[in-house]
């Protein structure tokens, strides 16, 4: 396991490319989001989707969710973005809003435990995009804990939970606050807030009208 200090808001390209270097190796890396510390790996790569299940102890029949570093790197993994996901988009994107979409046929389905939906967020942190971007793909933003465990706020506390298990750590210093990323079901009539978090409904309703509560 390495340890490399990193500045989630202006990262040096030296550790961006380390870290990218790793996902394209099938590695596993902590990094910190706008909202917490995730595990990513290449979402390409089915090795190292199976490696983080290990890792993480998750049962197979929860998905994982993705980021990406703009809303062009989803072509090819969703079928389609309907308007009341773009107005969201447009709206919410960088920041904590999390879509689900129907993932396209070429999608592991170890990543949509085969719902055929993937949950997928533009994150409002240069770090997270900058590793989706310069990957050319996108990444897993599971949370780095234990399936089920309480949320970390620190390396420390990754490193407790997991482990030697991760193979990279990037390390932008303690969070103070762990508020999840809003989820919304995009592929449903009405739309269908699958999780509160960060985005209050009442916000989201300002942009796409009235939701079931």
């Amino acid at each position: 396991m390495r340890i490399l200090k990193a500045d989630s808001n202006a990262p040096s390209a030296a550790i961006v490319a380390t870290a990218v270097a790793a996902l394209r190796n099938g590695q596993v890396l902590a990094y910190l989001t706008d909202t917490m510390y995730g595990l990513g790996v290449d979402a390409r790569q089915e090795h190292a989707i199976m490696r983080l299940y290990t890792l993480k102890q998750r049962a197979l029949h929860k998905a994982i969710p993705l980021i990406v570093g703009n809303k062009e790197l989803l072509s090819g993994w969703i079928k389609d973005f309907p308007p009341s996901a773009e107005k969201l988009a447009q709206h919410f994107w960088p920041g904590p809003l999390t879509l689900i979409f129907h993932a396209s046929a070429t999608v592991s389905k170890n990543l949509t435990a085969g719902t055929d939906k993937i949950a997928v967020r533009v994150p409002n942190n240069t770090l997270a995009r900058e590793l989706s971007l310069q990957l050319g793909a996108p990444i897993t933003s599971t949370s780095a804990n234990l399936s089920g465990d309480t949320a970390v706020l620190s390396v420390e506390e990754i490193i407790a939970q997991l482990g030697n298990a991760i193979d990279l750590i990037l390390d932008a210093g303690p969070i103070f606050h762990a508020a999840p990323s809003t989820i919304i079901d995009v592929t449903t009539m009405p739309l269908r807030i699958v999780r509160r978090g960060a985005i209050k409904q009442e916000a989201v309703e300002k942009i796409i009208g009235a939701m079931p509560s």
